[in-house]
């Protein structure tokens, strides 16, 4: 297994620290104002609450497989990062602070509420959250990052 620095575990937790707030600090205010939908662009942008009870796109899933399988994705995933890449790098260890702090926000949702807060709806897409961009995006840096690396070697 690759040596990991104390800084490097800093560097990642404060990521994740910073999308877990952002993302609660959201969805409370969603929970408190959404009332109703607030349509910011008609016909493609509004804020909505949704209780979403399933996982990504509101795949349904039995809620013990979600709660018992969230701690070992992502302990699976930091360590597939760690062993494939270089986790001292900016971009690598910000990209898994975020899908840790995404994971972590919509976990802490299904045990407290039984379901994650959704609110940002964008077309005819799923509605989602902070966390949902945060490790979408991330993933999907992370695939391009793999397969650029895998090609270069």
């Amino acid at each position: 297994m690759k040596k990991i620095h104390l800084k490097n575990i800093v560097d990642v937790l404060a990521i994740t620290l910073l999308i877990f707030l952002v993302d609660f600090a959201t969805k409370a205010n969603a929970l408190q104002y959404l009332r109703e939908p607030l349509i910011i662009i008609p016909n493609f942008l509004k804020f909505t609450l949704q209780y979403n009870t399933g996982v990504a796109f509101s795949i349904g899933v039995p809620y013990i497989l979600q709660i018992v399988a969230t701690p070992i994705l992502l302990i699976l995933g930091f360590y597939f990062v760690v062993q494939n890449f270089d986790i001292s790098k900016w971009q690598i260890y910000t990209l898994t602070g975020a899908i840790i702090g995404g994971a972590i926000g919509n976990f802490v949702d299904r045990i407290v509420y039984g379901h994650v807060v959704d609110f940002i709806s964008v077309g005819q897409f799923p509605v989602f959250n902070i966390a949902d961009i945060a490790i979408t995006l991330s993933i999907f840096i992370f695939i391009l990052f793999y397969v650029k690396i895998t090609r270069n070697s």
